[in-house]
């Protein structure tokens, strides 16, 4: 996440100052998060398209973005074949915690609904004790549960870690609020926000095509999530009074986020 985070800010930088040497320290951040997490690479796309739309230089932009990340993703194939006697073998197969993990399908449509249940919408319990201030619903409804080779540890549903997305999202689609904030800020924050909740949405889709559900897989996909709707969101508070409210908000679904999460590793359920 540090190196994902690091690949955004400095794209961040890139394309306000047009310059594609940041750009090119922004693609070896990004690789980097790669080497930690392939599935990364999903939003690559979505990020090549929004560096072609918004920047100067968009030809010069792409060629600093992809040979630092062809460079790392080439060497990770080049293990992999090394280690696993295939390029596209990440070692998964062999782990220990996951049962028949040889013949398991880690990738499958078959997971589609228990995962995206799992991570979109599994319930919590708000519990009035401090030490476990948010459980676990025990259960989850019999057509999503009935599901093999799939393994799930305790993880709360994306609208209830981060209830703002709902209404954000719903407002970020009605036309009075994009021609607002067409007024309010310039279309490369615009761009640049939508690239980012794209780019959550594609890393969610596919971990609801994965055989395991686990929470610290949506470490992933939130912070792109988040920052994106916040980008969208602030610049619609232009006045003094509207900024204090956006702050407000801010520090009201960040802190609500990090009981929730903090809360996983102290709720039980029984599976």
């Amino acid at each position: 996440m540090f190196f994902s985070l690091l690949s955004i800010w400095l794209l961040l930088k890139g394309v306000s100052n047009n310059n594609i040497k940041i750009i090119a320290f922004a693609a070896i951040a990004l690789g980097l998060g790669i080497a930690c997490r392939p599935h990364l690479a999903l939003i690559t796309p979505v990020l090549a398209i929004m560096l072609w739309r918004i920047i100067g230089r968009p030809k010069a932009a792409l060629v600093a973005l992809c040979i630092p990340l062809g460079v790392i993703s080439l060497s990770l194939l080049l293990y992999n074949q090394i280690r696993f006697d295939s390029p596209f073998e990440f070692g998964t197969k062999y782990q220990l915690g996951i049962y028949n993990a040889p013949k398991t399908n880690l990738i499958s449509s078959d997971y589609i609904f228990r995962s995206g249940y799992l991570l979109l919408f599994q319930k919590v319990n708000f519990n009035s004790t401090l030490y476990r201030p948010i459980s676990f619903k025990k259960r989850v409804p019999k057509k999503v549960d009935q599901v093999e080779n799939h393994f799930r540890e305790k993880t709360a549903g994306i609208f209830w870690l981060f209830p703002l997305s709902i209404p954000c999202l719903f407002l970020l689609l009605t036309p009075w609020y994009r021609n607002l904030l067409k007024e309010t800020c310039s279309d490369k924050i615009l761009v640049f926000a939508n690239s980012l909740t794209i780019s959550a949405a594609v890393i969610v889709a596919f971990l609801c095509l994965f055989s395991a559900t686990l929470p610290r897989y949506l470490v992933d996909a939130l912070p792109l999530l988040s920052l994106g709707i916040w980008t969208s969101i602030l610049p619609a508070f232009k006045s003094t009074a509207g900024k204090n409210l956006g702050a407000i908000l801010a520090i009201l679904a960040m802190s609500y986020s990090v009981l929730a999460w903090t809360s996983i590793t102290l709720a039980s359920v029984n599976f």
